[in-house]
């Protein structure tokens, strides 16, 4: 089985090889991650079966070893003085002690470390893989204001989870934090890596497998606190188990004669709320003026079957437009390949994190597209084509509006004057649009798109819809965005235009 993964593998062409490196980017592409460790499972089962026939081989030939010894055990004279036991002893030790020694050097079950070793260097996560899983469990962490110990224990946003995170993934988030200078953020990591850990069931494995020591995470937590000036926090952690270790008893002592020679203790003061997060929570007040009604006027055929339509702004023009795309024609976009999904570019200052897209042809006369007239009033001739996304691990784009830069415009073309977005899916926990200073959220729904306009009527930027795309906290989130531009709808009846 596994010359034929490798051999998949290996023949994959260089574009795929390249998606198989972003894996947190996108929830749909990681399932080859759970098909690549179920392969290992595999492996390693069959490997432990081969140990444990090793294993009882040797155990039969001590067995008969022992057996033939038991009669002489405390008198080892009188073997020696029985010649058929004395002529067995001198056998033995020429003949069969000499084959249990090569039986003993012989490593079984290469061919299993093979397989495993042979994927894992073609196709294993990399550092960066998992520094956009990391990043993505701090964006639902911060965005949703939620506690380490409580995400460790799969509690998220007040839903319980089966899954949960072990030790190792909490100190994984320790380094993350620590790495990025996020000292208090690494705190409640600290404690939540200590409430997981479980002597009896991680004990062994994480000493000998993992090179792990409790002794060493205590020490570490408290040196943190310490040095962050929160020594009466470390010392009432090391309080109970400085015994464990005389490294903690050493570093108890030491963080006492600091805390005689200065004062210390900073609080750790978490950030206040803000209107991103508190839009994110779901937490604004209802929709003062919303109303729902059925569009029939825009085009002739809303006339035959009228959108749906809830307005959620008129100044400036926000609005859902429910049922605005089918099942089949879902079906139909979503029929990509995941390799053509390709992740945005990583820098500090960067819009998106932990997502995929790539760019839907369209005719200009698809059902699609003739939607968006009977949404928008617009004209699409110019702008046909759709952008699918797809969220990763916390995948969500920052604050942001959408408009493009003065160099980036096209003269026949201009800025983003409209938004539609589809919703493809629905999404089970996180993912709305909130615009934070309108106070409205909005949550994926599948099969309905969201509507709004970027520009005021003298073409400047409407600041009121500047917008945040959550972070996904369960699900795969899957969007179909299209942007009308202002130039090439002049001749356009579009939407109820504000000033």
């Amino acid at each position: 089985m596994w010359h034929w993964l490798f051999f998949l593998l290996c023949s994959l062409p260089r574009c795929q090889m390249q998606y198989l490196t972003d894996h947190a980017l996108s929830i749909a592409a990681m399932k080859s991650l759970v098909d690549m460790e179920s392969f290992f499972i595999a492996e390693l089962d069959k490997y432990s079966h081969d140990l444990e026939w090793k294993i009882n081989t040797i155990e039969s030939f001590l067995e008969e070893v022992q057996l033939k010894r038991e009669p002489w055990r405390h008198i080892p004279e009188e073997l020696v003085a029985h010649p058929l036991a004395s002529f067995s002893l001198i056998r033995r030790l020429h003949e069969d002690w000499s084959h249990m020694e090569l039986f003993m050097s012989h490593q079984v079950a290469l061919d299993r470390l093979n397989a495993i070793q042979s994927v894992l260097n073609v196709a294993k996560p990399t550092a960066q893989d998992l520094e956009d899983a990391l990043s993505g469990i701090d964006a639902i962490q911060s965005h949703y204001d939620l506690e380490p110990t409580d995400m460790a224990n799969g509690l998220l946003n007040g839903r319980q989870y089966d899954a949960n995170l072990t030790t190792l993934d909490c100190l994984a988030m320790v380094k993350f934090h620590e790495n990025n200078q996020q000292m208090h953020a690494s705190f409640d990591w600290y404690a939540a890596a200590l409430q997981r850990y479980d002597e009896a069931r991680d004990g062994h494995l994480y000493r000998d497998v993992f090179n792990f020591k409790l002794s060493d995470l205590y020490g570490d937590y408290a040196r943190s606190l310490a040095g962050r000036g929160l020594g009466t926090a470390a010392l009432t952690l090391l309080k109970n188990v400085s015994d464990l270790h005389v490294d903690l008893w050493q570093l108890q002592r030491q963080i006492t004669h600091q805390m005689e020679l200065q004062e210390y203790d900073h609080k750790h003061v978490k950030s206040e709320q803000n209107n991103e997060r508190i839009g994110c929570l779901g937490l604004f007040p209802p929709i003062p003026n919303g109303s729902c009604h059925y569009e029939t006027k825009r085009t002739a055929f809303l006339r035959l079957a009228p959108l749906k339509v809830e307005l959620l702004s008129l100044a400036p023009y926000i609005a859902i437009y429910h049922d605005a795309i089918y099942d089949a024609e879902i079906s139909r976009v979503m029929t990509l390949p995941l390799s053509a999904l390709k992740g945005t570019s990583r820098y500090s200052e960067r819009r998106e994190y932990n997502l995929k897209f790539t760019t839907v042809h369209e005719e200009p006369n698809s059902q699609l597209n003739q939607r968006v007239r009977d949404m928008t009033g617009g004209e699409v001739k110019e702008d046909k084509d759709f952008r699918i996304y797809n969220y990763g691990i916390g995948g969500y784009i920052r604050y942001h509006m959408d408009n493009l830069a003065k160099e980036e415009q096209k003269p026949d073309f201009g800025d983003y004057q409209t938004t539609i977005t589809y919703f493809l899916n629905q999404v089970e926990l996180g993912g709305a649009i909130s615009f934070p200073q309108l106070e409205i959220t909005v949550w994926p729904h599948k099969g309905s798109a969201l509507v709004w306009h970027n520009l005021y009527n003298n073409s400047e930027l409407d600041l009121r819809v500047a917008h945040i795309s959550c972070p996904v906290i369960v699900g795969s989130k899957w969007t179909l965005v299209k942007w009308l531009h202002q130039h090439t709808q002049r001749f356009a009846q579009t939407l109820e235009k504000t000033a």
